[in-house]
């Protein structure tokens, strides 16, 4: 730890001047503000929506270019977009990304596998990971969501 106290004015120095050292590790990519739950701890679904297009993304990811390893591809909830798997080949194309991110509620249980498989084909050597977001078991969790039901939609998709 005290090795890396020296190198933190440096670092911070060298983002203030536009030129880092260092690149991120991590990109979270917020893809959209819709979601099917209304959690009692988010409001994310109650903001305006203005998601960006594929074209749009694509000019992100080519100005990103290979510095972020890990990509997550957040919401709202982001399986809610059909063109999820075009936004992760272009991410893939311009950046190569070594793991790729994916958070969901898993209430569409009958359309996100069909989607992980897409995206598992268009980023092939990334490895893929898709969190399935929980709460507590039963009850609990559609208490917290608000939807009925989505537990048992979540342990479908799981």
């Amino acid at each position: 730890m005290l090795e890396v106290l020296p190198k933190i004015a440096k670092l911070q120095a060298s983002y203030a001047l536009g030129k880092p050292l260092a690149l991120p590790m991590n990109l979270t990519i917020s893809v959209s503000y819709r979601c099917n739950s209304r959690c009692k701890t988010c409001n994310v679904w109650q903001r305006p929506n203005d998601d960006f297009t594929i074209e749009e993304y694509d000019k992100t990811f080519a100005s990103v270019g290979r510095a972020a390893y890990w990509f997550t591809f957040s919401g709202g909830e982001p399986t809610l977009r059909k063109d999820l798997p075009e936004m992760v080949e272009s991410a893939y194309r311009h950046c190569r990304p070594g793991i790729i991110n994916i958070p969901t509620n898993g209430i569409q249980d009958k359309i996100i596998p069909a989607r992980i498989e897409r995206v598992l084909q268009a980023a092939p050597t990334s490895d893929v990971i898709v969190n399935l977001s929980l709460d507590g078991i039963g009850e609990k969790h559609e208490s917290v969501r608000s939807v009925k039901g989505n537990f048992e939609r979540a342990m479908r998709t799981y």
